[in-house]
Order: C-alpha cells, then sequence, then structure tokens
C-alpha cells in the first residue's frame, strides 16, 4: 500500500494569490481604505495576518483586533 502526503507552499499547484488579494481588499473596502494600494503586496505577502493588518491601516491596534480583522 503506498502513501503519500501532499504539500501545497501557496502557488506551487494552487495559485491562491487570487483569493489572498480579494480577502484583503474586501478588508480595506470594510475600512473604508482605497483597495487599489501600490504597496499592498509589500505589506502582505508572507506575513501572518497579525502582522499585516496593522501595516496596511498604518496603525497599532488593541489585542486581538488585528487577528479579528485578519479572519
Amino acid at each position: 500500500m503506498s502513501e503519500a502526503f501532499i504539500f501545497d507552499m501557496d502557488g506551487v499547484l494552487i495559485d491562491s494569490g487570487v483569493w489572498h488579494r480579494a480577502a484583503w481588499q474586501a478588508l480595506l473596502v470594510e475600512v473604508g481604505l482605497d483597495p487599489a494600494r501600490p504597496d499592498f503586496w509589500r505589506l502582505t505577502i508572507g506575513r501572518p495576518g497579525e502582522e499585516a493588518v496593522p501595516l496596511l491601516l498604518g496603525k497599532t491596534l488593541p489585542d486581538g483586533e488585528a487577528r479579528r480583522l485578519a479572519r
């Protein structure tokens, strides 16, 4: 019996960037910011959501707020 595991390191098998971008842009619209920011990918790619949200919003958030918005 053969067993195998397949790991997709974001973009190797499935290009999930389209969905990530749509989710981040929806957050920006929700908080009243421009969803077409030129620095969007630089601020979000490779970062945990809790770290990216304050960078996108340009401000420090109360404990737990960045996590809530990133979901």
